[in-house]
């Protein structure tokens, strides 16, 4: 690979020609880590970006071009185009750019003279002490402490807020890398401060990346990057969990991701929003309209949280509405119950009342029906004692063979006189104690 397909590549990924390497190395076996492990040992102190990756495997030689972005020129770094690396004494190319300074030629009429020179790095300097004065001034804010100490002493931080404060910091102090290490090492102490000394002590031309690394190797999370990139592809929103908190939980993972430099910082919008997607409950309200809206748009961070929350907010004021109606039906039909329940209540009083005045009834009843079966018994009993009286009186007839008294025809023991026997009849008809035929 030369000069012209680096430039094209840059142009391709959108990479500035000025701060672009391509790194060929006859090995497609190479981690991202290793990689930039490797960059590190040979350009020390500086920091790149893996921005593109090629493995070639059609040629004789297997071979990986890397295209790498630095933070600062080219032109400002001190490096071998060509080195040895690892056990087996692989040989691996750096290639610049088409347009890098080291490669376009110095033409007469853009050289300057000393004096032109002397002036514009005087204007250059004072600016920088003005700039730097000010920033020391107004921009300085003394980072929390950090200790290293389980657990967290108070007025300390634990080491992920830290070093997520600390990274912030950096990028915006208008300083020089020496006031950049000596404020961080300020915030530092114990196990923590003994790191960075250790560090001092193997490593001489560090920079306050180089603490920040070292400090996230000892206190920081032990999972590699293949481990987070598995984590992050398997997270998922639980039950009864909001969108907005399912979104934090995946970008903190997400962050210690990018730390790791297990992706890079462009995709780091993109990836979040298709791991939402993915791992979204599929009934999510929220979730179907995102889908449907920014189906072909990738949303920064805070555009998505802010969708999310007024989707959210949406739904909290349907479902305080809808509760709020509920409640109103739910007193309107306790009400009408209260009135049923009264009402049965009444009912059941008159039916108690009809009740007693049937038992009542009842009573009366069998007590007439008793007095009457007294009364019937007393008549009886009174007809038996006049028969009885009857039959217990004296016979007073006479007979009807002889026509004497005291004794009947079938026991008469006298001759049969019928004279006698008119006579006393009509005497006893007269009287009224006849007695009919014996």
């Amino acid at each position: 690979m030369d000069s012209k397909s680096v430039t094209e590549w840059c142009q391709t990924c959108r990479v500035d020609l000025d701060k672009a390497l391509a790194l060929i190395v006859p090995s497609t076996k190479l981690s991202r880590r290793q990689l930039y492990d490797l960059m590190e040992d040979i350009i020390p102190g500086e920091h790149c970006l893996i921005r593109d990756i090629k493995v070639n495997r059609d040629t004789e030689e297997e071979r990986t071009d890397v295209l790498l972005q630095w933070e600062t020129p080219v032109s400002a770094l001190d490096f071998p185009e060509d080195f040895e690396f690892g056990k087996e004494g692989l040989k691996a190319r750096l290639v610049r750019t088409e347009f890098s300074p080291e490669n376009k030629s110095v033409d007469a009429n853009d050289m300057v003279t000393t004096s032109e020179l002397v002036q514009a790095l005087t204007e250059v300097m004072s600016k920088c002490a003005t700039l730097g004065q000010e920033s020391l001034a107004s921009e300085y804010r003394k980072l929390k402490f950090f200790s290293g100490t389980q657990p967290t002493p108070n007025g300390e931080e634990e080491f992920e807020p830290w070093l997520d404060q600390v990274l912030q910091v950096i990028e915006e102090w208008s300083v020089s890398e020496a006031v950049k290490k000596q404020r961080v090492a300020e915030s530092l102490k114990g196990a923590a401060a003994e790191v960075i000394r250790n560090l001092r002590l193997s490593k001489r031309d560090c920079s306050a990346r180089d603490y920040l690394n070292a400090l996230q190797d000892v206190f920081g999370r032990t999972e590699t990057v293949e481990e987070l990139q598995y984590k992050f592809t398997h997270t998922y929103q639980m039950e009864g969990e909001k969108l907005s908190q399912y979104i934090r939980r995946l970008d903190r993972i997400l962050h210690q991701l990018m730390l790791k430099k297990g992706i890079d910082s462009e995709q780091v919008d993109q990836k979040r929003l298709q791991q939402i997607f993915q791992g979204a409950l599929p009934l999510d309200p929220i979730m179907i309209k995102m889908r449907a809206q920014t189906k072909q748009t990738t949303l920064m961070y805070h555009q998505l949280v802010k969708a999310v929350r007024e989707e959210e907010a949406v739904l909290e004021e349907r479902s305080t509405a809808q509760v709020q109606t509920g409640a109103m039906v739910h007193s309107a039909v306790s009400f009408e119950a209260s009135q049923i329940q009264s009402q049965v209540a009444t009912l059941a009083d008159s039916i108690t009342q009809i009740v007693k005045t049937v038992e009542g009834l009842q009573k009366t009843v069998k007590t007439l029906a008793e007095e009457k079966q007294t009364d019937a018994a007393s008549a009886g009993m009174a007809v038996r004692k006049e028969l009885n009286g009857v039959r217990s009186r004296p016979f007073v007839g006479f007979c009807y063979r002889c026509g004497e008294t005291g004794h009947m025809r079938r026991g008469c023991p006298n001759p049969e006189n019928l004279r006698r026997v008119n006579e006393m009849f009509l005497v006893n008809s007269m009287q009224g104690n006849f007695r009919g035929p014996q």
